[in-house]
């Protein structure tokens, strides 16, 4: 094994709402650089995205990195060509 463990934060982002910025701060006060987000529309589950927010990712930035791993399941999910 070559890897070294790095702790993920994991959330639940509705993208049919505003997406907010995630927790990088868990509550024992250490900052996460991951975040695995359970992804849906309306309710509905899409998809998970894993997240690398680094030294910090906004709303924006959240919301591309979404796109860019869930674009072909947002796709079907609205009933849009792919």
């Amino acid at each position: 094994m070559t890897g070294r463990f790095e702790p993920a934060r994991v959330v639940v982002l509705d993208v049919a709402d505003p997406i907010p910025p995630p927790p990088a701060r868990g509550a024992d006060g250490r900052w996460y650089r991951r975040v695995v987000a359970l992804v849906r529309i309306d309710g509905a589950p899409i998809g998970v995205a894993d997240l690398d927010i680094g030294t910090g990712l906004g709303p924006v930035g959240v919301a591309d990195a979404v796109w860019a791993a869930l674009r072909p399941e947002i796709r079907a999910h609205r009933g849009d060509p792919a």
